[in-house]
This record gives C-alpha cells, structure tokens and sequence, in this order.
C-alpha cells in the first residue's frame, strides 16, 4: 500500500457494516470492554462488558439520540438522551455518536493535512499481518485533543486493529485501543439497534 491510510478511507466507504470487540485504556478513567456494532448511516450499538457489566445503548441517527439501558437489554428503564449527555461520554469526552472507525478516520487525516505521516512498517499481529503508520500534526496542531496518532491497520483491507493517540511527542498515551473479532458486512437483525 502505498497509502494505507486513503486505502483504509476507501475501503470503509464500501462497508455497510461492522461489529468489533473494542478494548480501550484510557490515560485517565476506567479500561472498557465493549461489544460495538455499526451499521450506516451511523447507527451504533455497544454492549459493555466493563465497566457497567450488561449495560446497553444505541445510537440512532435518525432521531439523534442514544437509548440507554442501564440494566441491559429489554431490561427497563430505558432513557434517551442527546449524544453529548455526560452520562453516554466517556472521561475523555469521546460520544457515541462520533465512536465509529470513518471517524477516526477522517480524525488521522485531518492531522496529517497538517502535518506528516511516516513510519509505515508492516507489523506482526495475532494471526494477521498490520501495516504500522504514525501521524503527527504540525507543532501544536491536534485534532479533538491528539497531536499524533500511532494506527495498525490490517494489511487485508485497511481496517484498524490497534490505535495509541498521543497529546504530544512524548509522553504517555491518551489512550490505547484494540479491535478484535471485528466482522465486516454483516446482517444485522432488523431491530438490532433498539436497546
């Protein structure tokens, strides 16, 4: 690939779907592990496994809101609150709406319009082959809170499989996140994305 980066762009454009089991460490706040699935125009899904054992929402695009289920799915109450509800973002402001692949995505090369990328290396990694890239935005340049981002996309079709965002040159991740399990193009049940 010559570059990963516009290749994983385009290939997710072709996606109708995917789900993934997404691990995150964040610098500040609790790990989470979550059962994601996406399905255009931007529905989303998350199934928490940690923190919030069971808990459910869903993201519809059509109506703006995310549903939430407290107590897991068809489990009541169920509430329904604007994206941008501190009870659906994380500590590090991250919303559900904005939680997709295409975003992050388009986030890295937002960065690199303003800055570089390099260190593109084809990695090992569990079973597969993954194509290291770094980007790095100009100085004091950043794009919702990373001035750098280090991205291991699948060599098969772009997609990322590992994500260290950095504030700074140095220093300690922002946060570090892995999909694993992920599945492309899949057929979700029609109301899957009702919590």
């Amino acid at each position: 690939m010559t570059d990963p980066l516009s290749a994983a762009q385009e290939h997710f454009a072709q996606l109708t779907s995917y789900r993934a089991t997404i691990r995150s460490t964040p610098l500040r706040g609790e790990p989470t592990h979550i059962h994601y699935a996406y399905r255009r125009p931007g529905y989303v899904r998350m199934e928490f496994v940690t923190p919030h054992h069971g808990a459910v929402l869903a993201y519809d695009p059509a109506i703006g809101k995310v549903r939430l289920r407290p107590l897991g799915a068809r489990v009541p109450p169920v509430l329904s609150l604007s994206p941008t509800n501190p009870l659906v973002c994380d500590a590090s402001g991250h919303r559900v709406d904005a939680s997709d692949v295409g975003t992050l995505l388009r986030n890295v090369n937002a960065l690199r319009q303003h800055g570089a990328m390099d260190d593109t290396r084809e990695d090992p990694m569990n079973g597969f082959t993954a194509v290291r890239v770094t980007v790095t935005g100009a100085p004091g340049h950043v794009i919702a809170g990373v001035h750098r981002y280090v991205l291991w996309l699948d060599s098969r079709n772009g997609f990322p499989r590992k994500v260290v965002s950095y504030a700074g040159d140095d220093g300690a991740p922002l946060e570090t996140v892995t999909l694993d399990d992920v599945e492309t193009d899949v057929a979700f049940p029609e109301h899957f994305f009702d919590p």
